[in-house]
């Protein structure tokens, strides 16, 4: 939890201050030179920021759950991208629409498999517990 005193800093206890920095220190800027094409990144940059990222959060929540929630909440925002993405080409009346639209589903039926994995009773995503 985070405490609102001057001298205290606004980083929750949870999460570990090094590891914090080296994430930042490590993190592309918005002002540096696109170097790659994601975002800034080239393919082994965008991988190890990746892998930094969910041992942070392994670090944080080890328990399968919480990978579980990320992978369906990334599908989500797959989900979202493929249908807007098509909504939009239909809009400009460009036919790759159908093939947004179509990834869109193949997102939503990962989605749906991945939700009917269970991971224990406690598995919120789980339709059937």
């Amino acid at each position: 939890m985070t405490t609102s005193t001057p001298e205290s800093s606004n980083i929750p206890e949870s999460i570990n201050p090094e590891q914090l920095q080296e994430l930042l220190e490590s993190a592309p800027t918005k002002n540096s030179a696109a170097s790659g094409p994601y975002d800034g990144l080239d393919r082994e940059e965008l991988i190890q920021l990746v892998k930094r990222t969910l041992d942070a959060f392994d670090e944080r929540c080890g328990h399968p759950m919480g990978q579980k929630l990320m992978a369906l909440t990334i599908l989500a925002n797959g989900i979202g991208w493929h249908t807007a993405a098509g909504r939009d080409s239909f809009d400009d009346d460009n036919r790759s629409g159908v093939a947004w639209l179509r990834d869109a589903g193949k997102l939503q039926s990962a989605s749906t498999l991945l939700a009917d994995v269970s991971f224990g009773e406690d598995d919120f995503t789980n339709r059937q517990n």
